[in-house]
């Protein structure tokens, strides 16, 4: 499977408004680059999450993947 675009709202560090991260079809690689804590991880675990319903922290807990302070 290759990712095309990911939308990602109050999901882990991603919060209000949604957040698009799209991948170019001419780029044969792809790097998600910048600080601690401002979502690099969570693109991945968004796509695992959207295609086999689970995330690093297993099939529970999916509460834990909606940002701190939002309802859903």
């Amino acid at each position: 499977m290759i990712p095309k675009r990911v939308e990602l709202e109050n999901f882990l560090s991603f919060g209000t408004p949604p957040v698009a991260v799209a991948f170019a079809d001419d780029e044969p690689l792809w790097v998600l680059g910048g600080p601690n804590g401002v979502g690099k991880s969570a693109v991945f675990d968004a796509m695992t999450f959207a295609l086999y319903g689970c995330h690093r922290g297993g099939k529970e807990n999916h509460k834990q993947l909606v940002r701190h302070g939002a309802d859903a």
